[in-house]
């Protein structure tokens, strides 16, 4: 006959939860008690299978051991594969104005590092904030259903930052829009040594471009009018009065001969120069040009990326140099 009084007084401490036989539910757990669960594969908590009939759908949490002391608490869930049963899910739900926070902090290098780390795909619903970088390892598809002039992507990186792309309606045209603090348009720059163009037609409002054939389109790559002096050493270098573009000064190297200094280098030193000479009023300070005297500007072989050199004669011999104004344009 078992003595109820031991049994009793041997299991008092190790029987935290009071049963309630008629409701079939714990009711009560003391407060100055803890329910304690077993680590480990195969323990934890384990539900009753296939709530909604069939066979094969389990649910448990566990805390397993993966090596050494490191540890998951995995929550999971499974089911017979059978794929008309639809997928056995976890969800996470709060009430409206209530978030899922994740407080760990590993940085993220590639697909499998980080504070969250998804095997399969993502699929959100609103807008995502992303604070640092993005990385994305093949396509990127933007499919939103954005309005003609609403913004489909924004890059802010300050008060001035504000990139827009828009897909207008329009043939599915891209635009690029950017603004300033104040909303108002400013300018888009484009840096790069090459930038290739394979449509038919480039149009602007500012310009024109009318590319045809295969050749490709090459572009002046400064310009301006320079000023001749009549003295000065090959140390001076003038930047006034260039009235041109990526030209940042220009130097007197000796009589008629002149050095013009780029703003941006060149590409590549095998660029064309060409030279227009200035015709002036005999009456003024520099009367070297009168009309009906030839003058020979010609570029020389002392050109690279990052300056050109040009020559000025009266004649076709280089005995007769003098001082003259020029245009100049550089193309590649």
């Amino acid at each position: 006959m078992i003595n109820r009084k031991k049994c009793i007084d041997k299991m008092a401490d190790r029987i935290p939860l009071i049963v309630n036989s008629n409701a079939k539910q714990i009711q009560e757990l003391p407060t100055t008690d803890a329910l304690l669960i077993h680590s480990g594969a195969g323990k934890g908590l384990e539900f009753t299978n296939n709530p909604g009939g069939g066979t094969g759908d389990v649910a448990s949490i566990t805390y397993e051991a993966v090596s050494g002391e490191q540890t998951n608490l995995k929550i999971a869930v499974a089911n017979d594969g059978a794929p008309s049963a639809g997928p056995d899910n976890i969800e996470l739900s709060t009430p409206n104005g209530a978030s899922i926070n994740i407080t760990a902090n590993t940085a993220s290098t590639n697909s499998t590092s980080g504070a969250l780390v998804v095997t399969g795909g993502v699929g959100i619903g609103k807008s995502v904030y992303i604070e640092k970088n993005l990385s994305v390892g093949q396509q990127l598809n933007l499919t939103g259903t954005s309005a003609a002039g609403d913004s489909d992507i924004n890059l802010s990186g300050g008060s001035d930052g504000l990139a827009v792309v828009t897909n207008t309606s329009n043939s599915g045209k891209i635009s690029f829009v950017t603004k300033n603090s104040g909303g108002t348009n400013s300018t888009i720059q484009l840096e790069h040594q090459k930038i290739n163009f394979s449509g038919p037609n480039i149009t602007g409002t500012a310009v024109t471009f009318s590319p045809t054939g295969a050749a490709p389109i090459y572009g002046v790559r400064a310009y301006g009018l320079i000023t001749a002096k009549q003295s000065g050493s090959a140390d001076t270098v003038y930047t006034a009065d260039i009235n041109g573009g990526n030209i940042s000064g220009y130097r007197r190297l000796a009589k008629g001969a002149y050095r013009i200094n780029f703003t941006h280098a060149m590409p590549h030193n095998n660029y064309v120069v060409l030279i227009t000479p200035q015709f002036i009023d005999p009456g003024s300070s520099l009367s070297t040009q009168p009309e009906g005297v030839d003058v020979h500007v010609r570029s020389n072989s002392h050109q690279s990326v990052n300056f050109c050199r040009v020559t000025i004669t009266e004649s076709q011999s280089d005995s007769d140099a003098k001082d003259q104004s020029f245009h100049i344009a550089v193309i590649c």
